[in-house]
């Protein structure tokens, strides 16, 4: 590189010293741009592992996978591939369907599709993402899915032999395979080999052999949501018993496999959520029974008739006089598997209830039963040679004064039918599942009323609701009507905030348990503008409680300056206090000769008198104050009018101080987001001096501050404060002073 350097420079008329200098600063920017971008490339790289699955030994997969930049590449073999030095971003995987040649029961032209043809997923730098491409139907050639009027049914429509076609020439060939989607006319649909063919006029009439879905799809995988009424209700007539039973969220899945060397394996199930209950306004007892209306399940999966239905029967018994209404929706899921391999095959049950959801509301409970025999039933094509599963269950409920419940019993179970030459059938089994739902009726649920509520704009506002009563699980809250600024902790029933705005609402709060039950509490809000300041004397010449309005106050330490001499400002836990005139430092029975509530700490005398007599100072308070507290004493053993301001005008008013061991009480505090700056206090005349002392404060309130963490705090500070002696109901009259 050096030598080439050199005839360039001497080619350009450029030295050769300067060319080196110029190369050699071109490598190391080369190499430092290599050094600082390699990691960096490999952390924007990841990987994507595409699993094929679902396709017999042999068979050629078509899986297409594209991503960003343009990147494309088509995957044919089954089983894991990795690409490597994938760039971050979406990726779409297209699985398609593909041909296959004969391997066992699958025969030469079958068609495999895939369970989901197109996923998209998302790669990140540094990771490896793991998609599963899964085929899963597998169609044999020769299935004809017939697009024809049916007008006509030869035989059990169930089960028909033959059919009369309307507007079709033809069909297929004699032995070709037909199939039809379960309908009104035909429950099952048709999946039926063509036996023969002939034309009576304009229509064509096809006799039929059942086949077994086997012969058609060696691999059958479906998952059908059906369109079902939701519910079904009966009135026994003239008893005011109304049990009901619906069904909602059906799903029908299943898998038929039998391309596997294993052998056959089947699972046939539905899923669906099952409503039941009962309403009850009767006077007299009362006992019926009767048949809910059946609900058909129809589905059509590859050219495979899917079929089934829902039934049931309501009962219900009362021996007295009852208004009551219940209910409950549990979602289930019932059906059967096969388990081993032939000729060892032994069918078991698929049964679950899931949590339940439960309403119950009772103005008069008498001895009741309710129930609804809630039927299941599902199969594949005929079902003469295919399979098909029964199931029968019982969700019914019992109450009596001080008892109730909801049970449930799945399992009446039975299947039939065949799976290649292996017959499927079993007898129906006595129930085989049990679960109780829910227990209640002992005490009616109920969130407790607190009455009517006061608070102010800007203070912190905390109130627990409870309930009472039986409730089935955990409870949750929701409210409307609550102040603004106000809310309400689904989980912990507490309303907590800062109300931001004045006004009256009606807060109504509604209490719900996991089953379902629902209470109601109502109770009037008012909130007054009020503030921002606020004043408080009501402890009057007793000791100082330990929090003020939302505050946790805490007392000043004892002041270290001289006694007795003059002092203009005193430190305080959140920083120093400022006096408008220096005030004569004393302390409780050293200078000054009473107090009360029995503190006996420093005193600030004021003695310099206006023109008028009267005696005054205005404390000046630091930076961020949110509340203050004071106590204030003449020096004569007399009654003089006082009051204390803050800087906004709110003032406790006059006041009527003793002078002998009659300290009064003055706080001073703000709403969420003010701060107090000073605070003036008056003797209105005639009086020799003007102690204060006993100081408290606490910072300003923030109106993002949790009310649940200040009432911790205000809890902790009741816990923690000290004992004072109670001060006496009436001060002791007496003469002089306490100077």
């Amino acid at each position: 590189m050096g030598l080439h350097a050199r005839e360039d420079g001497k080619r350009r008329g450029v030295a050769p010293g300067r060319a080196r200098h110029r190369m050699a600063g071109i490598a190391l920017v080369a190499i430092a741009a290599l050094l600082l971008e390699a990691p960096g490339a490999a952390a924007r790289t990841g990987g994507l592992r595409v699993h094929v699955s679902g396709l017999p030994r042999g068979a050629r997969a078509d899986v297409l996978v594209s991503g960003p930049h343009g990147f494309r590449r088509r995957l044919t073999r089954v089983g894991a591939t990795r690409i490597g030095g994938a760039r971050p971003g979406r990726y779409v995987v297209r699985v398609a369907a593909v041909r296959l040649g004969a391997h066992g029961r699958v025969r030469r032209g079958a068609v495999a599709r895939p369970v989901q043809a197109r996923l998209a997923v998302r790669v990140h730098g540094g990771r490896t993402t793991v998609v599963q491409a899964r085929y899963g139907t597998i169609v044999n050639p020769g299935l004809v899915p017939l697009a024809a009027t049916v007008v006509g049914v030869i035989g059990d429509p169930a089960q028909p032999d033959g059919l009369v076609l309307a507007h079709v020439r033809r069909i297929a060939a004699v032995g070709g395979t037909l199939s039809l989607p379960p309908s009104a006319r035909l429950p099952h649909g048709v999946l039926a080999r063509v036996t023969s063919e002939r034309r009576r006029g304009r229509r064509l009439i096809v006799r039929l052999r059942p086949v077994p879905v086997t012969d058609v799809a060696p691999v059958l995988v479906f998952d059908v949501p059906v369109q079902v009424g939701r519910s079904s209700s009966a009135a026994c007539s003239g008893s005011g018993i109304t049990p009901y039973a619906g069904f909602g969220n059906v799903h029908v899945s299943g898998t038929i496999e039998t391309a596997s060397w294993t052998g056959p394996h089947v699972s046939l199930q539905v899923d669906l959520d099952v409503d039941a209950g009962v309403k009850v306004l009767a006077a007299l007892g009362f006992d019926c029974s009767l048949s809910a209306k059946s609900l058909p399940l129809r589905g059509f999966v590859a050219g495979v008739p899917i079929y089934g239905q829902l039934k049931g029967e309501l009962s219900a018994a009362l021996q007295a006089a009852a208004e009551l209404k219940a209910g409950v929706t549990v979602p289930a899921t019932f059906g059967a598997r096969s388990v081993g391999v032939p000729p060892l095959l032994v069918w078991e049950p698929i049964l679950h209830a899931g949590s339940p959801r439960v309403s119950a509301s009772f103005t008069e409970i008498a001895q009741l039963r309710a129930a609804a025999g809630v039927g299941v039933e599902v199969g594949v094509g005929d079902p003469r040679v295919n399979v098909h599963v029964d199931v029968d269950s019982d969700v019914s409920f019992t109450a009596q004064p001080g008892s109730c419940s909801f049970d449930v019993d799945l399992g009446q179970f039975s299947v039939g039918g065949k799976i290649l030459r292996f017959s499927i059938s079993s007898p129906k089994t006595p129930p085989i599942f049990h679960q109780n739902l829910w227990r209640g009726c002992d005490r009616a649920f109920a969130v407790g009323n607190p009455g009517a509520q006061q608070g102010n704009v800007g203070l912190p506002v905390r109130l627990q609701l409870q309930t009472s009563g039986d409730h089935a699980g955990a409870v949750s809250y929701s409210a409307t009507g609550l102040p603004a600024g106000l809310s309400l902790d689904p989980a912990t029933g507490v309303v907590s905030g800062f109300p931001t705005a004045a006004g009256s609402t009606t807060a109504v709060v509604t209490a719900r348990d996991a089953g379902g039950h629902v209470a109601r509490a109502t109770f009037g809000w008012t909130i007054a503008a009020g503030g921002p300041t606020f004043f408080d004397g009501s402890p009057g010449t007793g000791a100082p409680p330990p929090t003020l309005g939302p505050y946790a106050m805490t007392s000043f330490p004892p002041d270290p300056s001289d006694l007795d001499t003059p002092v203009s400002s005193v430190d305080g836990p959140t920083g120093p206090i400022a006096f408008d005139a220096p005030l004569t430092h004393l302390q409780v029975a050293n200078g000054w000769q009473t107090w009360s509530n029995g503190y006996g700490g420093d005193v600030y005398m004021a003695s310099d008198a206006a023109d008028d007599g009267t005696l005054s100072t205005t404390i000046a308070l630091p930076p961020g104050t949110g509340a203050f507290v004071l106590y204030a004493e003449p020096d004569i053993f007399a009654d003089f009018a006082m009051s204390a301001t803050a800087q906004d005008g709110t003032t406790s008013g006059p006041l009527t101080v003793y002078g002998y061991a009659g300290a009064q009480y003055l706080g001073f505090y703000e709403s969420c987001g003010h701060t107090l700056a000073s605070i003036h206090v008056v003797d209105a005349g005639g009086d020799t001096g003007l102690g204060i002392g006993e100081f408290a404060i606490a910072p300003e309130l923030s109106c993002s501050a949790s009310p649940s963490a200040l009432a911790a705090a205000l809890r902790d500070a009741v816990r923690q404060a000290p004992v004072r002696a109670a001060a006496a109901a009436e001060p002791t009259r007496a003469l002089g002073r306490n100077r």
